[in-house]
C-alpha cells in the first residue's frame, strides 16, 4: 500500500500515532490530540479525560488530530 498513490479524502492520516505508553497518551492529550483506546474487536473508544485514559492502562492508544 505505501506505493499506492490514493486520493487525498482516502489517506490515512500522516499524524496518526500508537502507542501503549499511557504517559505519552495523557500528555498528548494535555497538548490537544484526540486520544482513543483500540479494541481488537470493537470500535475504537475516544477518551475525554485523564482518568479515562489512566483506566486503559496496558491498551493500545491511538493518538490523532488536533482535537476540536
Amino acid at each position: 500500500m505505501l506505493n499506492k498513490q490514493l486520493p487525498m479524502d482516502q489517506a490515512p492520516n500522516v499524524f496518526d500515532h500508537y502507542t501503549h505508553n499511557m504517559k505519552f497518551a495523557l500528555g498528548s492529550l494535555a497538548e490537544g490530540f484526540a486520544v482513543y483506546v483500540c479494541h481488537p474487536e470493537d470500535d475504537d473508544c475516544r477518551l475525554w479525560s485523564p482518568e479515562e485514559i489512566e483506566d486503559c492502562e496496558g491498551h493500545l492508544f491511538l493518538i490523532t488530530e488536533l482535537a476540536s
